[in-house]
């Protein structure tokens, strides 16, 4: 990697853009994903690697009081971050006729990236060009396959210890984002109660719209809306679904209503 302590100068026009001296690189990265269609992911690593050099520089200059001309004191956000990229390469989003979700998405994940790399979340960091994490920070729960009959689940889930550097791909960027933003929970009590009733049916939808972009070999659009755990859990379903207790037991209870709403129990039902 870099050495993360490069003399820094910083620039300002009229917009108000930030550019450092030492940013021709990251510049021509970020143009470069903009202007292309294919391997895009290719560029994170890159552009990863070029962000840290600069919130690194930036967070060296706040410490010795280097006040920036433009009052950026807040440069090591999200929203500076970005702010600051675009800038580099001019792309205005407020150009609804230039909206690239693609780069748009390259960028988002750099900095996510970079961010956690430079707070030491999970070790993450670049080895040889590759951004690679503690393993028990990119999956803290591992799944293991289950070959006890007695439990109708696919897989069984168990704590993740390994500290062993292992790659980080887009998917596990967005889950350890997630964590380390504090955006992972399962949302506030205000909405309504989730229950089979009210979920079944969008679940299936979700579910057809998965397979039919399988089925089609859209692997992109299928790729960037499932993870590890969404198929281990739909593989869950499936095992729990195999015994067909859920339907034999719909039909007994179909079959046995009493007038005021109970269900007749046989004794020594199978």
């Amino acid at each position: 990697m870099k050495a993360q302590t490069k003399q820094v100068e910083v620039k300002k026009d009229e917009n108000l853009k930030v550019e450092f001296s030492n940013s021709k690189k990251l510049k021509s990265f970020l143009q470069s994903a903009m202007n292309t269609a294919t391997s895009l992911t290719n560029y994170i690593p890159k552009i990863t690697e070029e962000l840290i050099v600069c919130i690194n520089q930036h967070r060296k200059n706040m410490s010795e009081k280097i006040v920036l001309k433009d009052q950026k004191d807040k440069f090591d956000t999200f929203k500076s971050l970005r702010e600051f990229a675009y800038g580099l390469v001019d792309y205005d989003r407020a150009d609804k006729n230039n909206i690239n979700k693609a780069f748009e998405m390259v960028v988002q994940r750099s900095i996510e990236s970079a961010l956690m790399s430079v707070n030491k979340f999970g070790s993450l960091q670049l080895v040889e060009g590759e951004l690679v994490a503690e393993s028990k920070a990119v999956k803290p729960i591992t799944k293991k396959e289950n070959h006890d009959k007695r439990i109708k689940k696919k897989f069984i889930s168990e704590p993740n210890k390994d500290t062993t550097l292992i790659p980080v791909n887009t998917t596990a960027i967005d889950e350890m984002w997630k964590r380390y933003n504090g955006t992972g929970g399962t949302g506030g009590s205000g909405g309504t109660k989730s229950n089979i009733k009210t979920s079944a049916d969008k679940f299936y939808n979700d579910l057809e719209d998965v397979y039919d972009l399988a089925k089609n070999k859209k692997y992109e659009k299928f790729f960037s809306i499932m993870s590890q755990s969404t198929l281990e859990t739909i593989l869950d379903i499936q095992a729990l679904l195999s015994d067909g207790l859920i339907r034999n037991t719909f039909d007994y209870c179909e079959k046995n209503i009493q007038a005021n709403g109970s269900i007749k129990k046989v004794v020594n039902q199978k």
